[in-house]
């Protein structure tokens, strides 16, 4: 039997580690809604639409230019793996959201069409803190590594620097 190939895009992952990142992505998801519910004081409920493998420059192009990007390092235990980079993004209009309801607002939706202030930055800088230690805690289940949050980025096109392409 041949099968063709991809080299152009190749996959990663097989089935069975995807399956693994949707559980590892799962129990986060469960870690954060009671989190946010109480932060916020709003009923939060996370759930997991999908899982794609894709190469960054695809995932890039996709980017909104006026979301929020934490830059988090994963560093195995195991001094034999090196560290990854991980981004998290969150979408604008949710990072206002999340600000004015820290601040006492009823959270009524709109849309901004400005940057995030320096203040408003170390808001969810402090919330990004804390959702990276529930990464931490769920990339823990399945491998010893300390999750770090490594820095704050508001232009998707300079975090091409900090993840660079993997495979040519």
């Amino acid at each position: 039997m041949v099968k063709s190939y991809d080299f152009k895009s190749p996959k990663k992952f097989t089935k069975e580690r995807m399956s693994t990142v949707e559980n590892l992505y799962d129990s986060f998801s469960r870690s954060l809604a009671p989190y946010l519910t109480g932060l916020l004081q709003s009923y939060c409920e996370i759930s997991i639409n999908g899982i794609q493998e894709m190469r960054f420059q695809e995932y890039s192009a996709e980017l909104d230019d006026r979301s929020l990007f934490g830059l988090i390092t994963l560093a195995p235990e195991n001094k034999d793996y090196s560290d990854a980079p991980m981004i998290f993004e969150m979408d604008t209009s949710l990072g206002f959201f999340m600000i004015e309801r820290l601040l006492g607002g009823a959270g009524t939706e709109y849309e901004l069409h400005r940057d995030f202030t320096d203040i408003e930055k170390a808001i969810l800088e402090f919330v990004l803190k804390k959702m990276t230690g529930l990464i931490d805690d769920a990339w823990n289940g399945y491998i010893e590594m300390q999750a770090t949050l490594t820095g704050l980025e508001t232009n998707p096109h300079l975090l091409q620097l900090s993840a660079p392409e993997a495979v040519s």
